[in-house]
Formats: structure tokens, C-alpha cells, sequence
């Protein structure tokens, strides 16, 4: 028996404000399951992969033209990520997500040895590592039962994935992950549905992070998957909580800030 957790991250275009990693989590069945009608949705529109991005600014694959217009198109938009989002909720899947404020990530790397230290140079890198880290915390207290339950991890490739692997698998050292932690490794999200689920987890994510902070109105989108249990961790990385996390590591961690959620529905699945 094994967990599959599938990361993707989102940004601004020149990574100035913020970097948001998403991720779902379920069993294999289910995200067989969500893969296979995933798939079969984006078809009937004639669309190949989905970008939470490209959606948004109608471009890619959501190409205006592509879709008939302005009007049909986003009537298109309107009910694939209706039917998305269902496909999320009915299977099972929970998403997890950490955002990263990355003017606060770049001044403590560069003015505190122990963050460089810790952290890395890379915000991907950190973010993600965090999320490996969040998930196997909040499991592990949410659900103890799962304890015994190793986690495959399957991040969104990017250029730097081989310094990313090797700052994953640190983790292995310190018994609190390494217990939990299975595969990890790299993936292409135009191939692997899964990660184009996480995708729209931290596209959503990284808006939620700009509302929770006041810089934007909350999106009706995160609302909607929060409503549905799709969301099971929420948190952010700022420059008070890293320096927090780095005066607590010889003590014992305390569990992030999280919106309200359940993870009931993974409990039914274990069969």
C-alpha cells in the first residue's frame, strides 16, 4: 500500500512576488480513476493538456481561436473547470499547497548562513521540500494510523530537478520523513495528468496566498475547492516562519497555520 502525492508550482512571470508549490494526494485507484476522467474531459473539448495559466489568459491550448471566440470560449473555461474540479472531489483527492514569499526567501539566504544553509539558494528547491515536509507532518498527525504508509513523490521537471532530487532525498537522513518517503522524482506535466491537477491546486494557491495577505480579492475558484474538501493543507513561507522553523530544529516542530479541512475522505479509501 502507498500514497501518490503529485507537485506543481506556479509564479509571476519574472518570480518577483511569489512561488506557490501545489500538490494532490491520494491512493493509486484513485488517481487512476481522476487520470482516466481527467483525460476524457479535456478531450471533449478537444484539449490536449491543461495550465491553469493558459486557461486564465486564453492562451496554449485555450487559444481563442482554438475555442471559437471570446463568448463560446469561455463558456468552455467556465464548464471544464466545473467538471475539474468534480473530478477532484469525487475521487478522493486531497491538494496540499506552500507558497513562498520570495522577497522574504531572497533577503534571509543572503543575510542568514544557517537559512543558506538550510534552505538552499533555489525557492523551487525550498518550497517543494517543504511541502514534502508538510505533507508527512500533517498526516502523520491528522491520520497516525497512515503512519506505516510510504508517500511516492512526483514533482513538475524543471532545470534544476537534479539538485532538486538530491536536496529530497537529504530528507531521507531525518527518520521523521524518511520513514514516509518512497520514490520521489521528476515528471512531465503535459504527459502526467496528475500533475496538471496539482497545477490548478497551486495556481489557486498562489492567488488564496495574495488575498490571505490583502494584496487581491479572494478568488470564487479556491472558495469552490475548499468547499469541496479538495484543499487539505494550506500554509506560507514568510521570513518570520522560516526563522521560526530554523530556531526550532534542535526542538520539536510545531504544526503550521492551515485552513480547515478533512481528510476523512482518504481515511474510506484503504481498502
Amino acid at each position: 500500500m502507498i500514497l501518490g502525492l503529485y507537485g506543481d508550482d506556479s509564479s509571476d512571470k519574472r518570480q518577483q512576488d511569489m512561488l506557490s508549490a501545489g500538490a494532490v494526494l491520494g491512493w493509486p485507484h484513485n488517481l487512476f480513476d481522476a487520470e482516466r476522467f481527467w483525460v476524457s474531459r479535456l478531450k471533449k473539448d478537444h484539449i490536449a493538456y491543461f495550465r491553469a495559466s493558459d486557461c486564465e489568459n486564453f492562451s496554449g491550448e485555450f487559444d481563442l481561436k482554438k475555442l471559437g471566440g471570446l463568448s463560446p470560449g469561455r463558456a468552455i473555461v467556465d464548464s471544464l473547470l466545473l467538471d475539474l474540479r468534480t473530478i477532484l472531489k469525487n475521487n478522493a483527492i486531497g491538494g496540499i499547497a506552500v507558497s513562498v514569499l520570495l522577497s522574504d526567501f531572497r533577503d534571509l539566504i543572503r543575510t542568514n548562513k544557517k537559512a543558506r544553509a538550510y534552505y538552499g539558494t533555489d525557492p523551487k528547491i525550498a518550497v517543494y521540500k517543504t511541502l514534502i515536509k508538510t505533507t508527512i507532518e500533517y498526516l502523520n498527525r491528522d491520520w497516525p494510523q497512515s503512519r506505516g504508509i510510504p508517500i511516492s513523490f512526483v514533482f513538475d521537471s524543471h532545470s534544476g530537478y537534479l539538485a532538486a532530487e538530491k536536496a529530497y532525498n537529504d530528507l531521507r537522513g531525518i527518520p521523521l520523513y524518511g520513514d514516509r518517503m518512497a520514490y520521489v522524482g521528476h515528471g512531465d506535466d503535459v504527459k502526467t495528468p496528475p500533475l496538471q491537477m496539482a497545477d490548478m491546486i497551486a495556481y489557486e494557491a498562489r492567488y488564496k496566498t495574495l488575498a490571505w495577505l490583502g494584496k487581491r480579492d479572494e478568488r470564487p475558484a479556491f472558495q469552490k475547492l475548499a468547499a469541496a474538501h479538495s484543499i487539505y493543507v494550506f500554509t506560507l513561507m514568510n521570513r518570520k516562519g522560516m526563522l521560526a522553523e530554523l530556531r526550532s530544529l534542535r526542538k520539536p516542530r510545531k504544526t503550521k497555520k492551515r485552513v480547515k479541512i478533512s481528510v476523512s475522505r482518504l481515511k474510506k479509501r484503504t481498502k
